[in-house]
């Protein structure tokens, strides 16, 4: 009888130090969930955020939904206007020590 309760009784310990220790890792993983959630929702301000800025950028577009090229003016329609004459290009000899 006297063994039984020994063993019941260290049983009883080594239960009791293990649910402590299962009561630890819940709690930590409750806190890294904790972590989780609160990436996962900046992430989705963050790409909502990014989301509204593209759709603003959509209603800011021209109305007729075209792209405006800037091309160069032709020799024809600039035929009547004098071109001014291009700047002389400046360039500078490094003088070295002979030696």
């Amino acid at each position: 009888m006297r063994e039984a309760r020994g063993r019941a009784s260290e049983l009883t310990r080594n239960t009791g130090s293990e649910c402590q220790d299962v009561e630890r890792e819940i709690t930590n993983l409750r806190r890294k969930r904790t972590d989780v959630e609160a990436s996962i929702e900046g992430s989705i301000v963050a790409l909502r955020h990014a989301l509204e800025s593209v759709k603003q950028q959509d209603r800011d577009r021209l109305p007729d939904d075209t792209i405006r090229q800037h091309l160069p003016r032709s020799d024809a329609r600039r035929a009547g206007k004098k071109r001014p004459a291009p700047r002389p290009v400046i360039t500078v000899a490094e003088s070295r020590p002979s030696a």
